[in-house]
């Protein structure tokens, strides 16, 4: 069992593109339980609850499109006997754009039994 957070620096290629933080991992998890959370606009927040690998839905609107926009996820993951690579993604809402993780951005993880 895992405690994961994600603070993720991002940026897009324009404000009408929204950005969605998950996680993805092993096959046939025990549990994913978590909440991700991103800018909509300079004065609020799309916050979202999961149950699965990616399973928080990339929003509709970004806050501003070249600044660094702190997005953050926390999930408590119980992996069962898959050992394998779990991972931090950040999904567009519109293919035709582009998302940047900027320098600075980190997942820390610590297993809890």
């Amino acid at each position: 069992d895992y405690l994961i957070e994600i603070f993720a620096l991002v940026d897009t290629d324009a404000t009408a593109n929204g950005v969605g933080l998950c996680l993805n991992g092993p096959a046939s998890p025990v549990s994913v339980n978590g909440v991700s959370m991103q800018p909509s606009t300079t004065t609020a927040q799309i916050s979202q609850s999961f149950t699965a690998y990616n399973g928080a839905a990339a929003g509709t609107g970004f806050a501003t499109a070249t600044a660094d926009n702190l997005c953050y996820l926390r999930a408590i993951v119980r992996n069962g006997i898959n050992a394998r690579t779990l991972r931090g993604v950040v999904r567009s809402e519109l293919a035709t754009n582009n998302i940047i993780v900027r320098v600075g951005s980190v997942m820390r993880w610590r297993q809890l039994n």
